[in-house]
């Protein structure tokens, strides 16, 4: 066997081809699409594009299908919740009318105060609600990062309307203001300084000032109203013995805590934005109604387990007792929840 040995050959690749070297011929043509002389466009920064839309919170934009829907769903829900009512009403007519006439008059007089108890809020909250602006939530997250000009005028824009359309002098504003002993010096101080056409401040520090200064008290005064109603809610509900009282005190609670918030914040929410607090005021008054139809099932059970230990009448009274601290727990819970969404929904930063 011989080898044929090619001395004057190139080294061979891995491949087994000869390594050649690069040269015009065998380099490929790199094309370069070179922008035509008409063209007059401009890269937009993706960071910047239509971030000034992120500012505020846009309008919920829903398909004609998922609007049908969800009326759907709160009508199916309304309907549920006005059988429920109408089934308790009657239960209470018919209870009614099987008392001897003078206590039939009294009875019917409760009826109407409670019923007055629930309208009465929804009226001062319809009037309150005529003469508020929807709000325009600023979110603070696109503000910190993006720094793109239009976004932060439109930001100065935004807090400079809201702070000169807050009436500070408003007679339901100013007897707010003092029911809850709020002191108005600090916020007062801080509008006038925001508003003063010597104020040098850039938009994040006047945002951090607005928020500080001036959103910062008004927030804590509405944690304190939101514990003041949840405490009443669940203080009443304790001591109601009926499913109506329980719902109207439920209402009241919730529609007066929700105009105290607009009040504050002098702000409303839109068309969905008030279907959907709403709802949850009608949610909790409905497990209200529940509640305390089962409550007697409740206290069934705990006197049974505690029988044994504390003996027949001390197991009453203790299963009487955990049973409405048991109820006024979850009004207590549910109402602090409501509110806090109320707070969140309604704050002119978020």
């Amino acid at each position: 066997m011989s080898l044929n040995i090619m001395s004057d050959s190139k080294p061979a690749s891995l491949m087994g081809r000869p390594i050649q070297k690069p040269n015009k011929n065998n380099l490929p043509e790199l094309k370069v699409n070179k922008p035509s002389d008409n063209s007059k466009e401009v890269e937009e920064d993706p960071l910047n594009k239509d971030d000034d839309d992120e500012t505020s919170s846009k309008p919920i934009i829903l398909p004609l299908q998922w609007l049908s829907a969800l009326w759907v769903v709160g009508l199916f829900f309304i309907g549920i919740f006005g059988l429920f009512v109408f089934s308790l009403i009657l239960n209470t007519i018919q209870s009614l009318l099987q008392f001897p006439l003078w206590l039939q008059i009294p009875g019917w007089g409760v009826v109407i105060f409670f019923t007055a108890i629930v309208v009465y809020p929804l009226l001062r909250l319809f009037k309150q609600y005529q003469r508020l602006s929807t709000v325009q939530q600023i979110c603070i997250r696109t503000i910190q990062t993006s720094n793109s000009v239009i976004n932060l005028k439109k930001v100065n824009t935004a807090i400079t309307d809201y702070l000169q359309n807050y009436p500070l002098d408003d007679p339901a504003l100013q007897q707010q203001f003092k029911q809850i002993q709020f002191s108005v010096s600090e916020i007062r101080k801080t509008k006038t300084s925001l508003l003063s056409e010597d104020n040098c401040l850039t938009t994040q520090d006047k945002l951090k000032q607005f928020e500080s200064g001036f959103l910062q008290p008004l927030d804590e005064a509405i944690v304190s109203r939101i514990e003041y109603y949840a405490k009443m809610a669940a203080l009443k509900t304790a001591l109601s013995p009926n499913s109506l009282i329980d719902m109207a005190v439920i209402m009241y609670n919730g529609f007066s805590l929700l105009r105290e918030i607009c009040l504050l914040y002098q702000v409303r929410t839109g068309r969905l934005g008030t279907l959907y607090l709403f709802a949850l005021i009608l949610f909790q008054s409905y497990i209200a109604g529940q509640v305390q139809e089962n409550l007697s099932q409740a206290e069934d059970a705990i006197s049974s387990l505690a029988e044994g230990a504390l003996g027949s009448a001390a197991a009453k009274v203790s299963a009487f007792i955990g049973s409405r601290v048991a109820e006024a727990g979850l009004h207590y819970l549910f109402l602090q929840r409501i509110g806090k969404l109320m707070q969140r929904r309604l704050r002119p930063l978020k």
